[in-house]
């Protein structure tokens, strides 16, 4: 699609950030993504390491944040369990059941939680290292 059209025309996006550096090698214009609720500094990071010509540095940063996200593509348990550690108590929430798939979804094993926060927990940690960027128009 970017071959025929351009960004104006018709935007392409990737569907997760473990390609948004090769979509915007391609030709597109961002990402739809759930690991940036979770980790919203590090992806906004990666897109402007991108915009600033930084590619090695992106390269870097998107490995990361594949890494973090490979932990979603275990389900939406695993998806749901890593919100709740890594956002909901940010966000003020803290009932666990709040984070809990619907039915006939079962919530995260032991062991599929403690490999959710191992995938996960990196990304978390350059999260945190990040300023808040406020943009003002």
């Amino acid at each position: 699609m970017t071959a025929r059209y351009a960004p104006n025309e018709f935007a392409v996006f990737s569907g997760q950030s473990d390609w948004l550096l090769p979509c915007l090698t391609g030709g597109g214009v961002g990402c739809v993504t759930g690991i940036g609720n979770v980790f919203p500094k590090s992806v906004a990071k990666l897109y402007s390491l991108w915009q600033e010509g930084k590619i090695e540095e992106a390269r870097e940063l998107q490995g990361r944040v594949a890494l973090a996200e490979s932990a979603c593509k275990k389900g939406l348990a695993a998806t749901k369990y890593g919100a709740a550690v890594f956002a909901g108590s940010q966000a003020g929430v803290t009932n666990e059941a709040a984070f809990y798939p619907r039915k006939p979804y079962k919530p995260a094993s032991k062991q599929l939680q403690l490999d959710t926060v191992s995938l996960m927990q990196g990304l978390a940690e350059l999260e945190g290292s990040l300023e808040d960027r406020v943009q003002r128009r």
